[in-house]
């Protein structure tokens, strides 16, 4: 099966092969997912960082963002936008989730 991926554009923020690595994350290449990772995590952090204000320690989100990457790969579709901008929604999701779930005026303790 080919999957048609969109030309590469190197945009500042990551680099072109990102989308790339993703198509590998979801064939089972823990390789690729280890340099999605890489290049990724710190700016999922700061994302999961800002969005949770702190309800729910950054950390634990940012492991179920890479978690839900890792099963979900076989779903991301580049044709339909870039592998970090699905990575972002993830994040965003799970952050959101993670602020409701969060206890009212408890905060979170490392």
């Amino acid at each position: 099966m080919t999957t048609l991926l969109p030309a590469p554009v190197d945009d500042g923020i990551f680099p072109p092969d990102l989308d790339e690595l993703m198509v590998r994350v979801a064939q089972g290449d823990t390789d690729a997912f280890a340099e999605v990772y890489d290049l990724s995590s710190s700016r999922v952090l700061g994302l999961v960082t800002q969005v949770g204000r702190g309800r729910t320690p950054a950390e634990e989100v940012m492991l179920d963002v890479f978690t839900t990457v890792w099963r979900s790969a076989p779903e991301y579709r580049a044709f339909e936008g870039s592998a970090w901008a699905w990575i972002v929604k993830i994040a965003l999701r799970r952050a959101i989730a993670a602020g409701r779930h969060a206890t009212p005026g408890v905060a979170a303790t490392s």
